[in-house]
């Protein structure tokens, strides 16, 4: 099981601010069940993360049509 921090996730999401990660998690945008807590530090299972944002981009597409 691979692990990703938050700054990785911004940077996927080519955001400039990890704190928008974080403000997404806590509107519920991004689900909590992609996460694990080690310690103080969050981390986004990566191919949880992985599938979301492939079923996100997926529904957008049916969306769109």
């Amino acid at each position: 099981m691979e692990f990703m921090t938050v700054e990785d996730v911004a940077t996927a999401l080519h955001l400039k601010n990890s704190k928008t990660i974080y403000n997404w998690l806590y509107s519920g945008s991004l689900p909590r069940s992609i996460t694990v807590k080690i310690g103080k530090n969050l981390f986004f299972i990566k191919e949880k993360f992985e599938d979301f944002i492939t079923k996100q981009n997926e529904e957008q597409l049916h969306e769109s049509v």
